[in-house]
């Protein structure tokens, strides 16, 4: 517990907050999470990665959205990846404490995480006995964990062809790129603008068939779990090919820039693809079966 404690001064310092920030009221009961570090640990649980959102308010920091993951070493890694609870929480009010049904992919240390409403719980930084609420949530969690194995299982045998897996790919681009317009491939994207002073211009392309790139051999089947991995992978991690309106100095508008997409780095925002992925390709394996 001691080294645990001390490796999340580092990585996510704001899990280590003993009282709440000074902007809640006196009703806000805050959930200190270093205890529910201790809680998951006597229980087996093992702290695998932890993280926290970025703030440049000095007096916030401390306080911040902060993200932990676990497993569990009676719960066996299926397929390249281990299964894990999250844990989320804050002490300024950013979030309720919540926890999830979470997975790692062991080839690229890559988190998942199932859809909020597949295996998620929530508990509000009020009323009493909040940590017997989070010993019962972990537990709950636990006997559920089997469930995402066996998705992943059902997934692994539904074959995808072309057109699905590329109108899965722009379904899946919408999570992150929501104000761009979403195009089969290369050859649609814009190169140079024939009018720089017409209204109207779509600021961001996105190739969806860069979405589908394959980064190591092992994700090249064209299953559904595949190809959610590779479009999880791309869309977190950046690489998918963009290309977004340039301007000059007067904001008028003079070419299109081809870039890749940058990693995502906020918590809120991997929690809002990932879950948002797990749930189109909830739809699509239910739409196919």
């Amino acid at each position: 517990m001691i080294h645990c404690l001390e490796n999340l001064s580092f990585t996510a310092p704001a899990a280590l907050a003993t009282e709440a920030h000074s902007s809640r009221s006196d009703r806000y009961a805050h959930v200190t999470t270093s205890d529910i570090v201790g809680t998951l640990e006597s229980d087996g649980w093992n702290l695998d990665q932890s993280e926290q959102a970025n703030c440049r308010t000095e007096g916030r920091k401390a306080h911040v959205k902060h993200l932990l993951r676990f497993s569990h070493p009676d719960i066996p890694t299926v397929a390249g990846v281990r299964p894990q609870v999250v844990v989320l929480n804050s002490s300024d009010g950013s979030s309720a404490l919540k926890l999830f049904a979470g997975l790692l992919r062991m080839a690229c240390m890559n988190g998942i995480l199932a859809g909020e409403d597949f295996a998620s719980m929530s508990v509000h930084h009020r009323g009493v006995n909040l940590a017997d609420q989070v010993i019962a949530h972990a537990a709950t969690l636990k006997t559920r964990i089997p469930e995402v194995i066996d998705v992943i299982k059902e997934w692994r045998n539904t074959p995808l062809d072309a057109g699905t897996r590329l109108d899965f790919a722009k379904a899946a681009a919408e999570l992150r790129f929501a104000n761009a317009k979403i195009v089969d491939g290369a050859g649609e994207m814009p190169h140079r603008l024939d009018s720089p002073a017409a209204e109207g211009l779509t600021p961001r392309f996105v190739n969806a068939q860069s979405v589908l790139n394959v980064r190591r051999y092992a994700d090249g089947y064209d299953n559904l779990w595949h190809t959610f991995n590779r479009v999880q992978e791309n869309l977190i991690r950046g690489g998918t090919q963009t290309c977004a309106l340039a301007k000059d100095e007067d904001g008028e508008p003079t070419h299109y820039k081809w870039i890749n997409s940058r990693k995502v780095t906020g918590i809120t925002s991997n929690r809002n693809i990932n879950q948002g992925l797990w749930d189109l390709s909830s739809q699509l394996h239910t739409a196919l079966n």
